[in-house]
C-alpha cells in the first residue's frame, strides 16, 4: 500500500470498456514523490490524501474484479500523521 496525494486527473479518449465508470487519477507518493496513475473507486479529488494498493490486490478492489489494473484508491483519508524520514 502507498500513501499518496491526488495531484490531477488523466483524460483518455479510448480505454477498455470496464474502466469507463471510473476516473483515472495522477497521485504522488508522500515520501518518494513519484507519480503514478490510479483507478479511483472512491471519488477522490485533487489535494486529498489517499491510500492505494497495487498489483494483484488492486484487481481485488470493489468493482474492479477481473479488470487489468495495477493501482487503485482504497481509501480517502481525513488526516494522517506521518513521521519524518
Amino acid at each position: 500500500m502507498l500513501l499518496a496525494r491526488v495531484v490531477g486527473r488523466v483524460n483518455s479518449a479510448r480505454r477498455i470498456e470496464p474502466l469507463d465508470p471510473f476516473r483515472l487519477l495522477v497521485v504522488r507518493t508522500e515520501r518518494a514523490g513519484r507519480h503514478y496513475v490510479a483507478v479511483d473507486t472512491h471519488g477522490a479529488v485533487p489535494g486529498e490524501l489517499v491510500v492505494t494498493t497495487s498489483a494483484a490486490a488492486a484487481r481485488m478492489c470493489e468493482r474492479l474484479e477481473g479488470i487489468p489494473v495495477d493501482l487503485c484508491v482504497v481509501a480517502v483519508l481525513d488526516d494522517a500523521k506521518v513521521p519524518a524520514a
